[in-house]
């Protein structure tokens, strides 16, 4: 099975040799970007393996309507 890190690293190697082929100095230059933050990607989540982390924090929460973004209860005036 490949790892997330190893598909990011597979994109980045596609876009730069997409750069190297095509005429296009505008599009060539869009691809070699890409390639860059493919290649970033990669590393971000070959670091992101390495530090553990708990499934809760990686979970979205859900939205509390009734309390504020500090976590303090909302007061309705009437």
């Amino acid at each position: 099975m490949q790892t997330l890190a190893k598909a990011y690293e597979d994109r980045a190697a596609e876009c730069s040799s997409s750069a190297q082929q095509t005429d296009d100095p505008v599009f060539s230059r869009l691809l070699l970007m890409l390639a860059l933050q493919w290649k970033l990607a990669a590393q971000q989540e070959a670091k992101s393996k390495d530090a553990p982390t708990s499934l809760a924090s990686t979970q979205p929460q859900p939205l509390d309507e009734s309390r504020s973004r500090d976590g303090e209860p909302i007061r309705h005036s009437e």
